[in-house]
Order: structure tokens, then sequence, then C-alpha cells
């Protein structure tokens, strides 16, 4: 089946922001706080708990009231973007749908919608107000919902899953890696991640070649 679509995750993959060990933009937004370590304690807390993922989400977001958006911006921009990813996506115009579905958050995601001229971009919501982050979002990409969402993007495209290529790099990207036509590990945090994956790459410009055999 050939691939009509190139679909990435964010954080850790198109992106890599040097906190470890998920190189976040959750993680590097929170070194704008003054609270940064409660706010990692609070990260290794809930990370394996799925069942309390949305009281994570809501803990961490209200942290985040009154912190000004060029406070964020100071640590958030510019996007370090991972290695080969923007020359990668700036080579699919006209010829692949291209987009993130993320758990990372919007105020990134849709630079980077921008930089890499993407068709869409999914991501989790931060509210902001006067330019100042008022402590309320939207969940819209839960660290185990993602393959729901990517099902309801592509569906909106007319996109099956098996025209699908999904490059993701953690462990909430292996249930789409199993549904997808193709799947790529980008620079896996995990050994179980990469053998999940069709292929895996450590530049994205890897990532031309396997497009043009697959």
């Amino acid at each position: 089946m050939k691939i009509k679509a190139v679909l990435a995750d964010m954080d850790g993959c198109v992106l890599t922001y040097k906190n470890e060990p998920y190189n976040s933009s959750w993680d590097a937004i929170s070194e704008a706080l003054l609270c940064n370590k409660e706010w990692i304690k609070m990260r290794d807390f809930y990370v394996g708990k799925k069942d309390k993922y949305a009281e994570w989400f809501e803990k961490q977001v209200g942290m985040l009231e009154g912190l000004s958006v060029k406070e964020a911006s100071r640590v958030l921009f510019p996007v370090p973007y991972s290695r080969g990813a923007v020359a990668f996506f700036n080579s699919l115009d006209g010829n692949y749908v291209k987009g993130l579905v993320s758990s990372g958050i919007n105020i990134v995601a849709e630079k980077v919608r921008e930089d890499l001229n993407l068709d869409f971009q999914v991501s989790n919501y931060l509210e902001i107000k006067k330019r100042i982050f008022t402590g309320k979002g939207k969940e819209v990409v839960g660290l185990d919902n993602k393959l729901k969402v990517l099902k309801d993007v592509l569906e909106q495209h007319c996109i099956g899953l098996n025209e699908t290529c999904f490059v993701g790099d953690n462990f909430n990207d292996v249930p789409v890696f199993e549904k997808v036509g193709l799947a790529v590990a980008y620079n896996p945090k995990t050994e179980y991640v990469g053998k999940k994956a069709d292929y895996v790459i450590y530049d994205f410009r890897e990532l031309n070649k396997i497009l043009e055999r697959d």
C-alpha cells in the first residue's frame, strides 16, 4: 500500500530538548518556573499511572498559572530540532500529508507546524490570556490515546492507517507502530521501542530513502 501521510511525535522525536530522559517541551517549560524540582517529582510519580493521566495534566498545567509567555519563550525557543528534521519535512511538500500528533504543548507544536510547513498539528492546549498562562488547558493527546487521535485525524484526510508512516521515539508510540503501514523509531528511548518499529533512524533524512523503497 502506498504511503500517503507522514506523521510524527514531537517531544524527543521531531525536536529534542536537553532535559532527560524525555527531551520534552513539558519539562522544558518547567525550567521557567521556580518550582522546577516539584514539577519533575510530580512527573516521575505519575508517568506510569495511566488511570491518573488527567489528574497529572491538571496539576502540572495549574503550576503554570501566572507564567508569562515571554518567560516561557526564553526556555522553549528557538525550537531544538532533531537531526535532519527540518530538511526532511521540507522535502515532502506536495507529496504527502504531513503533521504532528503529540502529547507536547501547543505553543511549541504551533511553531513546529509553521517552521516545517506541516498540514496540521494536534497537541495539548494551554490557555493564555493577555500573554499569561492561566493555569488551565485541555488534554487533547494523552499518553494512552495517541492511536485514537491519529485515527480521527486520518479520517478527516480520507487516509487509512495502512497508508501512514508514523515516526515516534517512546513507549506511548508503540500502539501506533502496531497499526500503521510504516513504523519508524527515531533515536528510540528503549530497545523495546526500537524492536516494535519497522526501521530505526538517527537522522530524519534517512527516512527519504525508506519512503522511496516503501
